[in-house]
């Protein structure tokens, strides 16, 4: 349904869906959690991305990692589209501008006791223990390249 665009009435209907997803998606995100952050949905995704389906175990740092920057990314971007709708960038004022950054403050920074800020605080730790853990598939070669 949401790829035919054959008359007026289809495009205005896949306008309002989409905007109806974006409204959906950002509501996860435009949220704070408080003390107690898996009152967010958006933090128990988190918690099972970090769940890997075929050992029953937690995936490790580095497995982890990527997808988690790859939400990351995609919480971005639905933030930025959301606050600052590129169909409208033409027209934007200075105004529009001050409120993304009240938003970026409030909802998108570290420290903001929002599902985005558990999610910066895991990617660090991710990264921290990932690099700390090394990578056991690295081959090292001796100077004179025999060993």
């Amino acid at each position: 349904m949401l790829s035919r665009d054959v008359d007026g009435q289809d495009k205005a209907l896949r306008g309002a869906q989409l905007e109806a997803l974006l409204d959906l998606l950002t509501s996860f995100i435009f949220t704070t959690t408080g003390d107690d952050p898996f009152r967010s949905g958006l933090v128990h995704f988190f918690a099972v991305l970090g769940i890997t389906r075929d050992a029953d175990c937690l995936r490790p740092a580095a497995a982890y990692l990527y997808m988690l920057a790859g939400v990351v990314y995609c919480i971005r971007v639905l933030s930025v589209e959301k606050l600052l709708p590129s169909a409208r960038r033409d027209q934007q004022t200075d105004r529009d501008r001050e409120r993304f950054l009240e938003h970026r403050e409030r909802f998108l920074a570290d420290g903001s006791y929002s599902p985005m800020s558990e999610a910066l605080s895991l990617l660090a730790y991710a990264k921290h223990i990932a690099l700390a853990a090394g990578s056991s598939g690295s081959a090292y070669w001796s100077k004179d390249k025999k060993i």
